[in-house]
């Protein structure tokens, strides 16, 4: 039996699972799954096509962000930064009520004590716009000389 990604249900009708033999098949996440037994038909994908990345024993969200990440240790080794943290949690909360989290991908910690909060970013969703002004209103009022950047990766180069 050949298994290939289809959004059409015509198609999964023969398909069956071949741990179970079962042909209760759930298509999501870019592959099929059965219902019964749980076997996984095929490899989950990013939506976006970001490949995950490992670096350092760190893993990345997408070959981008491990090549920023790599930049950033030269930099720490050249003693233009102090510490960098990788993946910080941030409480975007508003008029007393937690709305979401955000997860900055860089902090970065100059020598001079300047704070840079950077962000990788590949594509540019509506959830990742209203987040990024919600963040940045935030960091008006609690940390208004710290620096914000976002990096595009269509515009970043090595």
């Amino acid at each position: 039996m050949v298994y290939r990604k289809t959004s059409k249900l015509d198609d999964m009708k023969d398909a069956s699972c071949p741990e179970c033999g079962s042909k209760r098949l759930l298509y999501k996440y870019s592959r099929l799954e059965c219902t019964n037994c749980g076997h996984v038909i095929g490899k989950a994908m990013n939506k976006y096509g970001a490949k995950k990345q490992e670096y350092k024993g760190t893993t990345y969200h997408s070959k981008f962000e491990a090549n920023v990440a790599e930049e950033l240790d030269m930099r720490i080794a050249a003693g233009e930064l102090s510490r960098v943290e990788r993946q910080v949690k941030i409480s975007l909360d508003a008029y007393g009520h937690h709305i979401t989290n955000y997860f900055m991908d860089f902090v970065l910690y100059y020598t001079n004590g300047d704070v840079e909060f950077l962000e990788c970013k590949g594509i540019e969703t509506d959830t990742w716009k209203l987040k990024w002004k919600m963040f940045e209103a935030k960091m008006k009022q609690e940390q208004p000389h710290a620096i914000l950047t976002v990096l595009k990766q269509k515009t970043w180069r090595k």
